[in-house]
């Protein structure tokens, strides 16, 4: 990582946390959704890709699509974000 001249330095962080801005819907309701915490999200800065995963299913949407829909006022149910693929 050293060599890529494009590369962001590193930093320690001691105290680093994820506030929740507004929630948006990018998958049908499930009953069966798991009752424990889990982390089925990762973002990709370089490529501008967010990757949701729930069950057998991922899901790719453009970061900058859910930005904008986490903008927009109204129920997050009926905000969509159309996912560039899913697996």
């Amino acid at each position: 990582m050293g060599d890529d001249p494009d590369s962001i330095p590193e930093r320690e962080m001691k105290d680093f946390q994820f506030r929740q801005m507004k929630k948006i819907r990018v998958f049908e309701s499930s009953a069966d959704l798991p009752k424990e915490r889990s982390s089925l999200l990762s973002v990709s800065n370089k490529y501008g890709l967010t990757f949701v995963g729930r069950d057998q299913t991922l899901k790719v949407f453009w970061t900058r699509d859910v930005i904008t829909a986490g903008r927009q006022e109204g129920n997050p149910n009926d905000t969509g974000v159309n996912a560039v693929g899913h697996v």
